[in-house]
């Protein structure tokens, strides 16, 4: 039985995308999937592989700011001054 992140992968491996990929959903109970190879024509992907994670920065920062504003704290359409004042010019 196949998952929905299962299929996202898989379609992406289809596309040509990626070659494989292992991905988590979820808090508390988490989904790990994991699809196609590690590498072209190389093993199988395993939902443990060990992965060279890229420009995590982003990632990170957009998900903290998605947080806020699901918490009420921040707003989309906010003004950056009031949380950067040093670049309000």
């Amino acid at each position: 039985m196949t998952t929905a992140l299962e299929e996202l992968l898989v379609r992406h491996i289809e596309a040509g995308t990626i070659p494989g990929a292992v991905a988590l959903l979820g808090s508390g109970e988490v989904e790990v999937a994991a699809a196609g190879v590690a590498s072209v024509g190389g093993w199988p992907m395993r939902a443990d592989a060990i992965m060279r994670i890229q420009s995590m920065t982003k990632v990170i920062t957009s998900t903290a700011a998605l947080r806020l504003v699901e918490a009420g704290r921040l707003g989309l359409d906010q003004s950056l001054e009031e949380w950067l004042p040093e670049l309000a010019s």
